[in-house]
């Protein structure tokens, strides 16, 4: 009895320090989430200017449940900042539960546990970028979101909690349609092979009704989604788009090019998989058909997605376009968060084992490997005093109010028409000041989802910023995705006050909003510390 209130104690201890954790690295990084900007679109926050509606018609094509998520939020009155603070802390909360849940099972030790989601969520260890960047802190919520829930999903099925890991998979779908899949199929795949060759079956009922459940919740988002779908009307420009995925994309430029493999990656990603594949083979009892079926399951993941990863720069024309879309290499990060918690657990587990025949306690080894995380802390404490710091700027209310005041100013004014903003403005104009913007000149990755946008967002790209995806600017290796406020700099300072007339005329354009160290040719309306908003006469 005793043992079971010290274990129920220690459990709850456990989840405390996850939650104190996710909420202090929630408020010490201070990323503005971007999904934000397509939520607020679709409020009556913001109202757009008839004429030629490229963020309008992004944001309304574009499904997603965060963004609906997001949206009840806006409908509560909750600032950006705190949706951001919110969305963040999910998302750091299913990385830690992950990282926790799979360290426990593995390596038996809840306190190792604890120590490795530290060392992980902290130093931000995962296995690196490949195309696309391992994102766990982030702006960019839909990747990085989708990827702590994958990492949570596999955690969960190492916890036996069957329901809750299939009821994410089915709600994955909902958040990234692509990876959601993904993740969907490969289970399929994992739980047909593992129930025909092992005699200690899986749950079939509670897998079914989670799985049920969660679809069930991604098929009601969709309902709502194609009940506010706004056509677009745009014809879809072959050329356009050719030339952007050629010249501009980020996320897919690798494709037919070894010399892009993340050798690197590659290599751990090895490792993993071969103490994956020999720990799987000795487990075969009922206490750990859970294990053994997460293992089978990361085993799939690893083989499939690296020979995708490895088939996309060889022979890349057996993919058709739209399966380059969805950026079928970024399959093979799924491991990436959970991969140095796998690692490390398995190799305390393998001299735990090693030295009871040399009757050394285990706890010696437990001493040791936190000895190690320790020392590596101490020694690179920057980062933890860097994060102190920037946990206590942010929550400092006066912070706060001075970083937005501008964008408070902004948005009393009364305005009819688009504003053109500088890269690092672009979010804020939408999200703070709810102003309508012509485009965000930095990303414009969506084009790949959304092909008829290409042609008129070239169009915006060279009326106001002067570059073609055909001509993109000089060194950008090929590798752009937008434009950079180095680049607008020198095009926004060099057009004369005519040429801003030019473009009000042609795009329902009202005013210009750039850093307050940019000089540009028209008058200035609101001067702040950070920005300048210019009303083009």
């Amino acid at each position: 009895m005793n043992y079971k209130i010290k274990s129920n104690t220690h459990n709850y201890l456990s989840w405390v320090v996850l939650f104190l954790l996710s909420l202090f690295l929630s408020i010490s990084y201070s990323f503005e989430q971007v999904a934000i900007e397509s939520a607020v679109s679709l409020t009556d926050k913001i109202s757009f200017p008839n004429g030629l509606n490229i963020f309008f018609y992004y944001a309304n094509n574009s499904w997603s449940f965060t963004t609906q998520f997001i949206q009840i939020l806006l409908n509560l009155n909750l600032e950006e900042i705190s949706i951001s603070k919110i969305i963040l802390f999910i998302s750091t909360f299913f990385y830690s539960t992950g990282v926790f849940l799979i360290s426990k099972n593995i390596s038996s030790s809840r306190l190792l546990a604890i120590f490795i989601v530290f060392f992980v969520m902290i130093f931000r260890k995962n296995f690196g970028n490949i195309d696309y960047p391992t994102l766990m802190f982030s702006e960019h919520t839909n990747g990085m979101i989708s990827l702590s829930i994958v990492s949570m999903i596999f955690g969960l099925l190492c916890n036996k909690n069957f329901f809750l890991s299939t009821f994410f998979i089915g709600i994955l779908i909902s958040i990234h349609l692509t990876v959601g899949l993904w993740i969907l199929l490969l289970f399929l795949i994992s739980y047909i092979y593992y129930n025909y060759n092992e005699k200690f079956k899986l749950p079939k009922k509670i897998f079914i009704f989670g799985l049920g459940l969660g679809l069930f919740i991604s098929l009601l988002s969709f309902y709502f989604f194609q009940n506010n779908v706004i056509q677009i009307p745009y014809e879809f420009n072959s050329n356009s788009y050719d030339n952007y995925m050629k010249n501009w994309d980020a996320h897919r430029n690798s494709y037919g090019s070894l010399a892009f493999l993340n050798y690197s990656y590659v290599f751990k990603s090895l490792i993993l998989f071969l103490m994956l594949s020999v720990y799987q083979t000795i487990l075969s009892n009922k206490e750990n058909y859970h294990l053994k079926f997460l293992s089978i399951f990361l085993i799939f993941n690893i083989f499939i997605s690296f020979i995708l990863y490895v088939s996309y720069k060889k022979v890349p024309i057996i993919y058709p376009d739209i399966i380059i879309r969805t950026i079928p290499t970024r399959f093979f990060l799924m491991h990436s968060v959970i991969g140095y918690p796998i690692i490390i657990s398995l190799f305390y587990l393998l001299l735990i084992n090693l030295t009871q025949k040399f009757n050394i306690f285990p706890k010696t080894i437990l001493i040791f490997f936190i000895s190690l995380i320790i020392f590596y802390s101490v020694s690179h404490y920057k980062n933890i005093h860097s994060l102190s710091q920037n946990f206590l700027f942010n929550l400092n209310e006066q912070n706060r109010l001075n970083k937005n005041s501008f964008w408070g100013e902004v948005k009393k004014l009364k305005t009819t028409g688009y504003i053109v903003t500088s890269e690092l403005a672009c979010s804020s104009t939408i999200t703070k000041a709810n102003k309508p913007v012509i485009i965000c000149p930095h990303p414009i990755d969506y084009i790949p989802y959304l092909p008829k946008l290409a042609g008129e967002i070239e169009l915006v790209m060279k009326e106001i910023y002067e570059y073609s995806f055909s001509s993109p600017p000089p060194k950008s290796n090929k590798i752009l995705d937008g434009l950079r406020d180095n680049t607008i700099k020198k095009i926004f300072e060099k057009k004369t006050s005519q040429d801003w007339i030019k473009i009000k005329n042609n795009f329902i354009v009202e005013g210009v909003i750039a850093p307050s160290n940019w000089i540009l040719n028209l008058e200035p309306l609101i001067i702040k510390e950070n920005y300048t908003f210019y009303k083009i006469p």
